[in-house]
Formats: C-alpha cells, sequence, structure tokens
C-alpha cells in the first residue's frame, strides 16, 4: 500500500513537471524570435509596437574603426526624439527605437550588433543603446539617442553629433563621450575623460579669470622698453600663452561636447 502511494505521488510529481515543461516550451514556441523578451514581456518603442530586430545571418563582427565609421555615416542620431505622451503631432520615437533603428541598419550593413536594455538603480525608467563585439577591442556599447532625457550636454557643451559611445559597468554611472574620443570601451576611458574634461574646465575658468586682470593691468598704460614693468608684463603673456597652448590641446582631444552621465547601472540585457 505504501509503495501504490508512493508511485502514485511520483507520476503525479512527473506530469506536473511535464504540465510545466510543456507549457514553457509552448510559450517559448509562441514567442516571435525577432522581438526582444525581458523578464517575460516584450519591449515596445514609442509607438507601443513590439520592437523588432533584423538580423542578417551573414553579419560579422567589425574591428573597431569599421564600427566607428558605421556609426559616423549612420544617421539615426539626427531623428528627432520625440517623448510618448507628447501634444499631437509625430508617432513617439524613443531610446528604444534609436537602439533598434541601428541594430538594423548595422545588420543590413553586415555588422553584427546587439541591442542592449539597460536598468538604474536610482530610476523606474531604464534606456536602451547598442552593442558590437570588435575583433580588437572587445564589446563596445553606442548610443545614438538624439537631444533627451538621456543626451543632455552639461552646460557650455556643444554637440556636433548625437552619436555616442558609451560605457556600462555595473555599480558605475553610465557615462558618455563624444564618438570618436575614445580608443576602446574600457570603462577606465570613461573615467579619465571625464577627469581631463573637469580639469579642462577649471583651466579655462582660471585662464579666463587671469585674462581679465591683465587686460585691467595693461588698459591704458604703456610701458618703457626693457623696464622691469615691461619685464614682468612679457613673463605675463608667456605664462598666459603657455595656459592657452595647453587648453588648445586638451580642447583638441575632448572636443566641445560633455554630456550629462545618467545613473547608476544596476543590470544590464545584452541581445543580439
Amino acid at each position: 500500500m505504501g509503495k501504490t502511494r508512493l508511485f502514485s505521488s511520483f507520476v503525479f510529481t512527473l506530469a506536473a513537471v511535464l504540465l510545466l515543461c510543456s507549457c514553457a516550451s509552448l510559450k517559448q514556441a509562441l514567442q516571435n524570435p525577432n522581438y526582444i523578451y525581458e523578464n517575460g514581456a516584450v519591449l515596445v518603442g514609442g509607438n507601443d509596437r513590439p520592437i523588432e530586430l533584423k538580423n542578417n545571418s551573414a553579419a560579422i563582427d567589425p574591428s573597431f574603426s569599421e564600427m566607428m565609421a558605421f556609426v559616423q555615416q549612420d544617421s539615426t542620431d539626427l531623428i528627432p526624439y520625440v517623448a510618448k505622451g507628447s501634444p499631437a503631432g509625430p508617432t513617439p520615437f524613443v531610446c528604444s527605437d534609436f537602439a533598434e533603428a541601428l541594430h538594423n541598419n548595422a545588420e543590413a550593413a553586415g555588422l553584427r550588433a546587439a541591442y542592449v536594455g539597460i536598468d538604474f538603480s536610482d530610476s523606474p525608467i531604464g534606456h536602451a543603446v547598442n552593442a558590437f563585439q570588435t575583433t580588437d577591442k572587445g564589446l563596445v556599447f553606442i548610443d545614438c539617442t538624439g537631444p533627451s532625457l538621456y543626451s543632455q550636454l552639461e552646460s557650455g557643451a556643444t554637440a556636433e553629433s548625437w552619436d555616442k559611445q558609451a560605457f556600462v559597468q555595473i555599480g558605475q554611472e553610465y557615462g558618455i563621450i563624444p564618438l570618436g574620443k575614445a580608443e576602446s570601451g574600457d570603462y577606465l576611458v570613461y573615467l579619465q575623460f571625464k577627469e581631463d574634461w573637469r580639469m579642462l574646465r577649471q583651466l579655462l575658468a582660471s585662464y579666463n579669470a587671469e585674462v581679465k586682470l591683465y587686460n585691467q593691468e595693461v588698459s591704458g598704460k604703456v610701458y618703457r622698453p626693457g623696464s622691469p614693468e615691461m619685464s614682468a608684463i612679457r613673463t605675463w603673456e608667456n605664462r598666459l600663452n603657455e595656459q592657452e597652448q595647453t587648453i588648445n590641446e586638451l580642447k583638441a582631444r575632448l572636443g566641445d561636447s560633455f554630456f550629462k552621465p545618467l545613473g547608476e547601472v544596476s543590470n544590464f540585457f545584452v541581445h543580439w
């Protein structure tokens, strides 16, 4: 009798497991392979339609320079960002739509690309970008989202392009820098760029303040050649010229764009 009850219990348990497996398999079979699923939900764009990745079976991983060349000529970043809930007008086009468009354009051009969903620790609103597994620099993230909550410039900065290289690391702030200003996807590159930009702003503030003092000092005055006063002014001018050269070198390397970092990354999902 005991054996019979044990056997019956085992059969019931096995049937339940098979039923669960069948349901999971059926659910998976019913899913569109071109859609993106996270935590059982399909990701949608601004128009509430599913994001659809159009993969190219012949696409290959690009080199870092090949990826850069493609992104630079791609026009996805020029599409206006239109938030959901905006007044009647253009169809909403949000970060997920930008990431979908760049992915599909890259695949059509023969470059294997990924769609990346990002979660933030301090916000219920996530973000979407792209990634390329470059053959020489590893995984590199690209953010082509146009002017929006996700692409805000620091005060005084300008942008020639909304194409950006992104730096994604769990537990760290999501950082973006202008495309072409990094040589790899290493997070340390972003930290160095951020520090260099901070130093540039300090140098600019100090330089502008000293130029103002210099102009006040020499205004309306005539200095006798060879005099101590003239020597002091020439020394001051040389120092200002050296500061200007340092600033110009930094600006040439960093550009005029510096984007505000977003929140701390709590997780990210790479979809190929």
